[in-house]
């Protein structure tokens, strides 16, 4: 090229073309050496891994020093990094050696180890930031197999114990949580001789995004241009007592539209789980039945918006407890993983963690996002509801009639 260049712009258009080349050379060796200095260890153990024989346990030592050594730096550089959650971490790590769930301390083979509180130091780092497994492998200097298999290891472990902290309340413990249905009517007397119920917990759902499963369109055929598909999210049901600890947790399909059928059928079938002179407070689009009370879609009368101001004081809780759980474990704001186990697995261990940072009194506040209001199908409005929140209703307006101006 430089040979076919004549007169001065030739000459211009050589030397650019030359500076460019020596440009290009310089960044190609300055990539391969940064690259080579950078993955030194590395190489150094696939050395030894490539030397192991496994009918030679003299060829065993090295790479089992070269995988503690590295450990080693990992667990420094967590303490150093979250020594200020120390005391949380050690709490989960005694809850989990305390539930007997067998948690393997032993390290598969080519894999490296983490003890029972680091594995916990990791598993809570991917839960409370959005952060990818790539840069938690990166901070952590393990590799991304590694840290995957960790954090489900940690979850499955986790999960063991859901029946154990997401626990529906019985007898007295039940009492102890109980709510007056309304706030200004807190010190009244004989309304709940009259029927005015005591509220025994909030039941409300919310959405956690996740990756739309490989082979699903971005949107259904029939569905509004531009809507996302419904399986691009978990619906994620919930009842929350008045400290804002779950005590029902249901997840689903986003395509799975029962909204509160399966906890209602469980209520039918087990009466006792909601005792009388009590209900559970639930938003618009929950089967309205005499345990489950929901607002009226629209006020039509002083009567129904009262009874509805009443029952948003109730439902704002349940939002706040949301809030609270995603401030919390900032990974639900988005979970990149289009596996439904995986992604149910991880939101199921959050709500359980959830209940064991309110036991150690953690608290955390979030910001209740403002929601727009979702189209709900026409539900079933059962006699003996209709007629439990006419009587609610009744009691409300009166009683604010006769209180003095």
């Amino acid at each position: 090229i430089s040979l076919s260049l004549k007169g001065s712009y030739g000459v211009a258009k050589k030397n650019i073309i030359l500076c460019i080349s020596v440009c290009l050379a310089v960044s190609f060796f300055a990539y391969t050496f940064g690259w080579y200095y950078a993955n030194l260890p590395r190489q150094c153990v696939f050395k030894q891994i490539a030397s192991y024989d496994p009918f030679n346990p003299a060829s065993h030592e090295p790479l089992e020093k070269s995988l503690d050594l590295r450990i080693e730096k990992v667990e420094n550089h967590c303490f150093s990094t979250f020594s200020s959650s120390c005391y949380f971490l050690q709490y989960v790590t005694n809850f989990l050696q305390s539930s007997n769930t067998g948690y393997s301390k032993n390290r598969l083979s080519g894999r490296a180890r983490l003890s029972l509180s680091h594995t916990v130091l990791l598993s809570l780092t991917l839960l409370s930031k959005r952060i990818s497994y790539r840069s938690v492998s990166s901070s952590f200097h393990l590799e991304k197999g590694n840290i995957h298999r960790i954090f489900f290891s940690f979850c499955e472990q986790v999960i063991t114990q859901k029946d154990r902290l997401i626990q529906w309340p019985t007898g007295q413990e039940a009492l102890q949580h109980l709510l007056p249905f309304s706030s200004w009517l807190s010190r009244s007397e004989g309304l709940e001789e009259r029927g005015l119920p005591r509220v025994l917990g909030v039941l409300g759902h919310t959405r956690i995004p996740i990756r739309l499963p490989a082979g699903k369109p971005d949107s259904e055929s029939d569905a509004p241009e531009n809507e996302p598909h419904p399986d691009s999210w978990l619906n994620l049901e919930l009842v929350c007592n008045d400290k804002g600890r779950f005590i029902y947790c249901h997840i689903s399909k986003g395509s799975e539209k029962d909204r509160g059928s399966t906890l209602a059928e469980r209520i039918l079938q087990n009466p006792e789980m909601v005792p009388p002179g009590t209900c559970l407070i639930a938003g618009v689009g929950y089967p309205l039945t005499e345990q489950i009370l929901t607002p009226f879609s629209a006020g039509r009368n002083p009567q129904e918006n009262l009874f509805n101001r009443s029952v948003g004081s109730h439902l704002g809780r349940f939002n706040q407890a949301v809030a609270d759980l995603k401030e919390r474990f900032q990974k639900l704001r988005y979970l990149d993983m289009g596996n439904y186990d995986r992604a149910k697995a991880v939101v199921l261990t959050a709500c359980i963690l959830h209940n064991v940072f309110l036991d150690m009194g953690d608290v955390t506040k979030g910001l209740v996002e403002s929601s727009t209001p979702e189209d709900v199908d026409e539900v079933n409005e059962d006699p003996a509801g209709v007629k439990m929140r006419e009587t609610v209703v009744n009691l409300l307006y009166s009683t604010l009639e006769a209180a003095p101006q």
